[in-house]
Order: structure tokens, then C-alpha cells, then sequence
């Protein structure tokens, strides 16, 4: 069985997880996809003709 997990995160998010774990002094992170703010709303159409 394969799965996949993906985190999507506003910049808000990503300030306080990267304050919460230390970085850069005690861990340091790859940077992650962050969520548009305010959310893009896509149609089923648009949402399946754009690239990914």
C-alpha cells in the first residue's frame, strides 16, 4: 500500500511552526506549499485543465 500526505499551510502557519520547533538554531525545515489567502476557488473544469 503506497499513500501520500500533503501539508497545506498559510504563511501564518508556517511562522509559527518554524518559531515552535527552533529554527534555524535547534532544527531546520524544508520549506512547504503554502495556501493562497484568501483560497482560490476553482470550478471542477478550471481546476482539472490546470497544470499541478
Amino acid at each position: 500500500m503506497v499513500a501520500a500526505v500533503y501539508y497545506f499551510a498559510t504563511p501564518d502557519d508556517h511562522a509559527k511552526l518554524l518559531y515552535y520547533v527552533g529554527e534555524p538554531v535547534k532544527a531546520s525545515l524544508p520549506p512547504w506549499p503554502l495556501v493562497d489567502f484568501p483560497p482560490t476557488v476553482l470550478t471542477r473544469d478550471r481546476a482539472l485543465t490546470m497544470p499541478q
